[in-house]
């Protein structure tokens, strides 16, 4: 299967064959791109298109196997797959104001809406429960659940993200004033983690998370939940990475061995 589109099209994708012995090629197209970006795959149409036929007119498929996000959730039946990130909190709502933005160029959405979601920021109090440990209460401005390096179009968010190590990378950001949210990003493009104090990765491969009212969730670049529920109790979400999960068409190989 070959699919053209951004991470919400390569996500309605992979949910079409995971687990299954069916191979996906990827055309990135979209204003983020984050999973083709940890793939190694070009962003720019016609190189991915040639390494796409390229790869394809091997005599023996080049093919490698990635891991995936199963994730579950109390707004949605049944569970879905998931490519690249679940984004919880002051990112989904970047996300959902991105998504606004027709008019804007697709490589400066996202930036624009960070700048416009900023002064409405507040950190939250979480409640997250990792592996089989007890529910803690986490005050955070956001918690990112990733099978790569990259939200947001290319923001480094987990420097050692990887989506065929076998983990999960899930960061949060504590609380911090509106002016440090706003040198953050910044800081995360410059790729400074290890200053960035208020910034906490840890790998892992199961999690659950309470998400109180108001706060939305996405995944891969869509929405999920609004942040909006019928009880007004918010909404839990539990990710459980799982390991080659996902078949790929290797369109890096040419440049030698995968990541």
């Amino acid at each position: 299967m070959v699919v053209c589109g951004g991470d919400g099209m390569v996500s309605r994708a992979v949910n079409l064959v995971a687990q299954r012995a069916v191979p996906l090629g990827i055309v990135p197209t979209g204003s983020g791109n984050d999973f083709a970006r940890v793939l190694g795959i070009p962003r720019r149409t016609s190189e991915a298109v040639r390494q796409l036929l390229r790869a394809l007119d091997q005599p023996e498929l080049p093919l490698r196997s990635v891991d995936a996000l199963r994730l579950r959730s109390s707004f949605e039946p049944g569970s879905r797959w998931v490519a690249n990130s679940v984004n919880i909190g002051f990112d989904a709502r970047v996300n959902q104001r991105a998504n606004l933005q027709r008019r804007v160029p697709r490589r400066l959405r996202y930036l624009l809406a960070l700048a416009q979601e900023v002064p409405r920021f507040r950190s939250v109090e979480f409640g997250v429960q990792i592996g089989a440990r007890e529910e803690a209460v986490q005050q955070s401005a956001l918690i990112c659940i990733q099978n790569g390096s990259f939200i947001g179009g290319g923001i480094p968010l987990s420097r050692e993200g990887r989506p065929d190590d076998g983990w999960a990378e899930v960061s949060h950001i504590a609380p911090l004033s509106r002016p440090g949210l706003v040198v953050l990003f910044p800081l995360l493009m410059m790729r400074v983690h290890r200053w960035l104090r208020p910034l906490v990765t840890q790998r892992l491969r199961h999690i659950r998370i309470h998400v109180p009212e108001g706060v939305p969730v996405f995944a891969d670049g869509d929405e999920l939940h609004s942040g909006t529920s019928e009880s007004g109790r918010g909404a839990d979400v539990e990710a459980e990475l799982i390991p080659g999960a996902l078949l790929l068409l290797n369109q890096a190989f040419s440049r030698g061995s995968p990541r």
